[in-house]
């Protein structure tokens, strides 16, 4: 049966995502235990890197890597994974791991081993425990996902109910970090310098459904990108949602007949608050870098269900900024939820 299969669990899914990219398998069922002994080899000098160990201190408190008070770091987290891995068992037909259902817990884990688990308030696990039921493979996947985390002032997981959009952005982020090791130049999760995490939701998007040729609008995709850090004494947790008729819109944007219209749409969007009033930015010329960390109305309008049709069109000027096809495909698409 394999020892992985998608899960639903955004950290699981994501370092799922992370172990198939790295050994370069097709999908999850067909990882093996070599595929998961070699990536265990390879973690421990790659955490213990100087921009490795500042991402870890909000993903792990008190693992063996951000614990200050252990002396051997690389030794003591391949104790922590070689622990894992002889536990390990293939999917079965049921068990108790509140992950993938399909195996047995051995013990519980708690906040050092998945993160946002057990603390007073905890946004992910009820009954305020000092752990949840998760076993060794889930566990195991889970110290992996950080190779597909996002640096975004906090930390950005991304999950999707599409498995191409998972295996795509695990592949870009992976490369990002194989380069890394390669180079021995380390410096963290992926990192683009965004800020704002609606932004870098919509760039990622706008970043996959460019650079990979697939039949995106088939995809239905929904698309949730988890803002957080775990710290011992401040956790914190924000979502965001982009819903699967926001990405279709998206999609039949990308198009070199509309990409240029679209966006023209999105600069208009981008304000900064003075005083508690809304001020749009002139964007013009500029780079994306220059203005992506703004606050961006286009985007806050589609997440949360608003219509955007006001800006494709100029008022002062009684021009459209967009062709009518666009605002068409917006309306039959963009706007079905709102």
């Amino acid at each position: 049966m394999g020892f992985y299969a998608w899960t639903g669990n955004p950290f699981v899914d994501a370092g799922i995502a992370a172990i198939q990219e790295w050994s370069n398998r097709s999908s999850p069922e067909s990882v093996t235990l070599d595929d998961i002994k070699y990536i265990a080899s390879e973690l421990p000098s790659l955490y213990t890197t100087d921009a490795w160990k500042k991402n870890l201190f909000s993903i792990f408190p008190n693992n063996p890597v951000t614990n200050p008070s252990v002396k051997d770091k690389g030794k003591r987290m391949k104790e922590l994974l070689d622990n894992l891995i002889v536990n390990i068992e293939q999917l079965g037909t049921s068990g108790d791991c509140i992950a993938c259902g399909r195996r047995t817990v051995k013990s519980q884990k708690n906040r050092m081993h998945i993160p946002m688990t057990g603390y007073d308030g905890s946004h992910f696990f009820s009954f305020k425990t000092d752990g949840a039921d998760y076993c060794d493979a889930c566990t195991f996947a889970v110290q992996c996902s950080p190779l597909a985390f996002y640096a975004c002032g906090k930390l950005v997981l991304l999950h999707s109910n599409s498995y191409k959009v998972m295996r795509y952005w695990a592949k870009r982020c992976v490369a990002v970090v194989q380069k890394q090791v390669a180079s021995r130049n380390y410096t963290g999760c992926f990192n683009e310098k965004f800020t704002n995490p609606m932004n870098a939701l919509f760039h990622i998007i706008q970043d996959l459904i460019l650079s990979y040729e697939e039949r995106w609008v088939e995809e239905n995709a929904t698309i949730r990108i988890y803002h957080f850090t775990n710290y011992l004494q401040s956790p914190e947790l924000d979502m965001y949602n982009l819903p699967a008729p926001v990405f279709r819109f998206l999609v039949s944007m990308r198009h070199e007949r509309y990409f240029g219209d679209w966006m023209s749409v999105v600069r208009r969007g981008y304000y900064f608050t003075k005083g508690g009033k809304e001020i749009s930015i002139s964007v013009g010329g500029k780079s994306e870098g220059d203005y992506k960390n703004s606050k961006n109305k286009v985007y806050q309008n589609l997440l949360s269900g608003q219509s955007i049709l006001g800006f494709f069109f100029n008022v002062r000027k009684k021009l459209g900024i967009c062709l009518a096809s666009e605002v068409r495909r917006y309306q039959r698409e963009g706007q079905a939820r709102a």
